[in-house]
């Protein structure tokens, strides 16, 4: 049985604030002990201060509580979350939920806005259960929270979707990114997972290789990778027993907001041409599009040569106003520091011996956005600088 504690009205909170205002998080942190009971409100404060931009709607919500800015850093932001929710309610309803890793409730509560009108949430923190029982009652949801872990949980019910998001730092404090250091451990539970529900979602690290994913999780059937801004965030497996269809793979970036910049359903392990000379454009793919193996999927769709896959610098005669990253104006080929940079450049190095602040320190360059420098080495291992002007599409 969870002991509910009781948490500040939002009148005291905004109150405390008021009167703390100018002061550092840290000296408020300093003078107020944890038996003083205004942790929560410190708490409060800080992550309106520090994180109101990923929490835009929770953070103006009356009585809200927020878990300490710590237990966050792994939290997804709004948009995140509500995005994941969207796209596992177009699988299957998001009827019936178990999450087994409640933690910072940002999740949960994504999940509630999307349609859960029911969820079962495992948290082993005491405060965290707390605060998802208080948030539950705010906002209207109905959770019935089991204070123990995913290896100690045994289901009553057999569930629509199970959503776990291991937590990536271990007993140490260390950051770790391999599921079988991650807690709870997917790789060790997924077969019981995929028994407890039709559809398993896990929030994987985004450092991770697709394919490593692919033949961890055999019964995968989305691996999503999701960036914000460019930003590659997460990436998503989502495995089912039931379902015998093909795996999908797709590369999805977000804007701010949650609003989609685009989609891209992958094809990979495609054949791409290479060309020895830069052609007239330059195109230089996302993130999401690297980090899932994507990049020879955009050189088919989008009919481009490489000048060396592992350098990622595409080439075309053609202009593509729509394709999914930086897009520059070849100007010239040179080799290795034997030309001056008068309007100084943007140092990109890739798949070249040196690193991008050795090029430019070497060079004297001063940045510039418009103009940039790409090192590369080509297929026949020689070593060329690619002097380039960035084209911007407004949008």
């Amino acid at each position: 049985m969870i002991s509910l504690l009781k948490f500040p009205e939002q009148n005291e909170i905004d109150e405390f604030i008021e009167i703390n205002k100018g002061l550092k998080v840290e000296d408020l942190r300093l003078k107020y002990d944890l038996r003083s009971g205004f942790h929560v409100h410190i708490d409060q404060m800080e992550v309106r201060q520090k994180m109101s931009h990923r929490f835009p709607l929770l953070s103006k919500r009356k009585n809200y509580i927020f878990p300490k800015p710590s237990l966050l850093s792994q939290a997804s932001s709004e948009a995140t979350s509500l995005w994941r929710a969207n796209q596992m309610s177009l699988i299957e309803p998001l009827t019936n939920v178990l999450e087994v890793t409640g933690g910072s409730g940002i999740d949960t509560w994504g999940l509630e806005k999307i349609g859960a009108q029911k969820i079962d949430v495992l948290e082993t923190n005491k405060m965290l259960c707390n605060i998802l029982n208080h948030n539950a009652d705010i906002m209207g949801g109905v959770r019935n929270i089991f204070s123990t872990n995913a290896d100690d949980f045994t289901p009553k019910k057999k569930y629509n979707w199970l959503y776990a998001d291991p937590s990536r730092i271990d007993s140490s404090g260390n950051k770790v990114f391999h599921p079988e250091k991650c807690s709870p451990n997917s790789l060790k539970l997924i077969n019981k997972w995929e028994k407890w529900a039709a559809y398993v979602a896990i929030k994987l690290s985004p450092m991770l290789d697709p394919q490593e994913v692919l033949r961890w999780f055999p019964n995968c059937k989305f691996l999503i990778t999701l960036s914000v801004g460019k930003e590659v965030k997460e990436l998503i497996m989502i495995s089912s027993l039931t379902n015998k269809t093909v795996t999908q793979r797709l590369a999805v970036d977000l804007s701010n907001d949650g609003n989609e910049n685009y989609r891209l359903l992958l094809d990979t392990g495609l054949k791409y041409e290479i060309s020895s000379n830069p052609l007239t454009y330059i195109y230089d793919p996302d993130p999401a599009i690297v980090a899932s193996n994507g990049v020879s999927f955009v050189c088919n769709k989008w009919n481009l040569k490489t000048l060396n896959i592992n350098s990622r610098i595409l080439t075309s005669s053609e202009f593509h106003s729509n394709f999914p990253g930086r897009i520059f104006t070849v100007m010239k080929k040179e080799k290795p520091y034997e030309f001056y940079w008068p309007y100084g450049a943007s140092v990109v190095s890739r798949n070249f011996p040196s690193k991008a602040e050795e090029i430019k320190k070497r060079l004297k360059c001063k940045e510039n956005k418009e103009h940039f420098l790409f090192a590369y080495t080509d297929t026949s291992a020689k070593k060329w600088f690619l002097r380039c002007k960035r084209i911007f599409i407004t949008k």
